[in-house]
């Protein structure tokens, strides 16, 4: 990877310096609204374009094409590897700079806001500094055990290429985003391959929203990870979407379980459901007390998500009553995935709430291996797990319907 100077000035003076320094600069004019400053460096980057095939083409630059418009580079070797690695450099900064365009257009991530290190105390890794847990603002703490390969400062084009580097963020990222993207396969593999053989359409409906709501939680969760360096505000608003995707997953978890033990129910059916979608628009909704996010709430958090998960006991005790107790072949069946299910998450919470590993070996667990990523890993496994568990008990209501 080739690390890119970010600059936020479009002077020529400034872009003067920049022909001086080691690597490519590139402006941050596709963040203003001056469609004057836009149409220019969209010139430029068809212009970069074209000279990129040019020197792929021919192997060879002149010295007259390195002006002010041009990324300058050092590289050692031949005169076509020159102009080749200078090539694929300038390349490179381009789609830096349209990467940053969506990220600012999606995630309305402001360069301008963005924190700043008063000095290069970081660790560098491919030109993005990793900072220690004392160097780093109050906003990214949490974790006194994970002592470095933080990621702070910086803006969104930097943000997007983080995804490729090492950081003690990386597997958290990259767990939830595989998570998602499996998800979505499965998804299209259950809705065309494996649900129409024993279900109708509200089956079909029913297993889209379970792995929908996995989906939400996932993609939230990966994207607050990526982008929370980047400053408070972002960090924040990220963080309630992290949350909002957790009632979510607890949502797709209650869904097919409660859908197929209470189909021979239904009134007690829709009753459990309707109190849980309350109980889930009440949690979303303290999201909007000023001090949800705060340090303060953190044990309230823990407890009012453990509380809305605890729920689904009182439905299973119930389902065991209503199907004839212990005794029930059905109950035999499914009562033991159902405590399967509270195990594995039980033990997934058990990780982050007391952070271990990490707490009997600090500093040793920064990139691999401390609690959170063993939390998200955990809680994929567990949610497939759970879609599993409802595709068997879909099938066999289907064999065995209600008398």
């Amino acid at each position: 990877m080739f690390a890119a100077h970010v600059s936020t000035s479009v002077s020529p003076a400034a872009r003067e310096g920049e022909n001086n320094s080691n690597g490519c600069s590139v402006s941050f004019a596709l963040f203003s609204s001056d469609s004057q400053q836009v149409a220019r460096l969209s010139r430029s980057i068809v212009k970069d374009v074209r000279r990129f095939v040019q020197l792929r083409d021919r192997h060879v630059v002149s010295d007259n094409n390195n002006d002010g418009d041009y990324c300058h580079d050092k590289a050692v070797g031949s005169g076509g590897q020159n102009s080749t690695s200078a090539g694929v450099k300038r390349l490179w900064t381009v789609l830096v700079t349209m990467s940053a365009k969506l990220q600012y257009n999606w995630f309305k991530l402001d360069p301008e806001k963005s924190y700043h290190p008063k000095d290069n105390t970081g660790r560098m890794s491919n030109g993005i500094f990793l900072y220690s847990y004392k160097d780093i603002p109050e906003f990214l703490k949490g974790n006194p055990f994970v002592i470095n390969g933080y990621r702070a400062f910086l803006p969104p084009s930097l943000i997007i290429r983080s995804l490729c580097f090492w950081s003690n963020e990386s597997i958290n990222i990259w767990s939830h985003l595989l998570g998602c993207l499996f998800f979505f396969l499965l998804m299209l593999y259950d809705v065309f391959v494996i649900v129409p053989h024993f279900g109708g359409p509200a089956d079909i409906l029913v297993m889209c929203l379970a792995l929908l709501s996995y989906q939400v939680c996932t993609i939230l969760s990966a994207v607050y990870h990526l982008v929370n360096c980047h400053s408070e505000a972002v960090a924040q608003r990220w963080l309630a979407l992290d949350f909002t995707g957790i009632s979510a997953a607890l949502l797709g978890i209650y869904l097919p379980g409660t859908f197929y033990a209470y189909t021979c129910f239904q009134v007690w059916r829709d009753f459990y459901m309707g109190m849980f979608a309350f109980m889930v628009i009440a949690v979303m909704s303290m999201q909007l007390h000023s001090q949800f996010l705060s340090e303060k709430w953190r044990v309230r958090r823990l407890v009012m998500y453990a509380l809305l998960a605890a729920y689904g006991v009182i439905p299973c005790l119930h389902w065991i009553y209503l199907n004839g107790g212990w005794q029930s072949s059905i109950v035999q069946v499914f009562i033991p995935k159902v405590i399967t299910m509270y195990l594995v998450c039980g033990v997934a919470f058990g990780f982050y709430i007391f952070m271990i590993p990490e707490r009997w070996l600090p500093g040793k667990l920064d990139y691999v291996g401390h609690s959170h990523q063993w939390w998200h890993i955990i809680m994929v496994f567990a949610m497939y797990w759970w879609h599993r568990t409802g595709l068997e008990f879909a099938a066999i209501m289907a064999l065995h319907p209600c008398i």
